[in-house]
C-alpha cells in the first residue's frame, strides 16, 4: 500500500493518544492503526489496561 492509498490516509504518520489504554480512547487507538498510523499511547491511569490495548 502507498501513502497515497485512501483507506490508509495515516500512512507513514505518528499519532499519540493520551487515555489510549480503555473505552473510547482504545477504539481512536484501533481506528488510527487501521489507518495505517503507529500509534503511542500514553497511559497514566489505566496501568492495569495498558499492557495489551490491542485486545
Amino acid at each position: 500500500m502507498t501513502r497515497d492509498d485512501p483507506t490508509r490516509p495515516f500512512e507513514g504518520k505518528v499519532v499519540l493518544v493520551t487515555g489510549g489504554a480503555r473505552g473510547v480512547g482504545r477504539v481512536i487507538v484501533h481506528s488510527f492503526a487501521r489507518a495505517g498510523a503507529h500509534v503511542l499511547i500514553n497511559y497514566f491511569h489505566a496501568v492495569d489496561d495498558a499492557p495489551n490495548p490491542c485486545r
